[in-house]
């Protein structure tokens, strides 16, 4: 079994290309951490006060996601995942079921925070893979995101995704520190893919 850890600042594309691996590659499952965003009456009190709450680790179920990336290590057939509905900001558990999964599975986790899930796994196969894109284009696809789906306007959207870049950088020279990352500059899937396949072959 392979653990595959994308992550990337906000917009840098590697939701896109998380999901383009997963169907690329057979026998796969996708972990957003995204998807585990809290949703108790704090969180939500605490995103109003603090406008960059969400790009905080204390914002998402780490527990949680460790337990339901567990089980896929146990080889449960049948597991319960979070998904998370940005409008509502409310998060519901939903059924998987992954008989498919074997140990030359690829498991994806991917979002800003795979990197501190990757330093809590104990296991011998792990790639990790920074996504990289220049800011301006990040900023531009964040801008678009949020103001069509997410209804804020640009000062909101902006003054987000600076200090949500900001954070990321920083928590990035921490996990540095302690696990290996790969990191390519705007990659095409195919390069993904490549980089993937090379390691599980390894």
């Amino acid at each position: 079994m392979i653990f595959c850890f994308i992550s990337g600042t906000s917009g840098s594309g590697k939701t896109y290309l998380a999901k383009k691996l997963g169907k690329k590659i057979k026998s796969s499952i996708i972990f957003h951490t995204d998807d585990y965003y809290k949703d108790d009456m704090f969180t939500k009190f605490a995103s109003l006060v603090n406008n960059s709450y969400y790009d905080n680790i204390n914002s998402i179920h780490i527990s949680k996601l460790y337990n339901d990336i567990s089980k896929v290590k146990e080889g449960v057939s049948n597991i319960n995942t979070n998904k998370y509905n940005f409008k509502t900001k409310i998060s519901e558990r939903i059924t998987v079921n992954i008989n498919k999964i074997s140990d030359r599975s690829l498991i994806i986790v991917e979002g800003i925070f795979a990197f501190n899930m990757a330093r809590l796994l104990k296991h011998n196969n792990i790639i990790n893979i920074l996504i990289s894109e220049r800011k301006e284009i990040c900023y531009k696809r964040r801008l678009e995101r949020d103001m069509k789906f997410r209804k804020r306007d640009k000062i909101e959207v902006t003054r987000r995704f600076e200090k949500g870049w900001y954070l990321f950088q920083r928590n990035l020279l921490e996990i540095e520190k302690n696990i290996e990352i790969y990191k390519l500059i705007h990659p095409s899937i195919s390069e993904l893919e490549k980089l993937v396949l090379k390691f599980i072959k390894t």
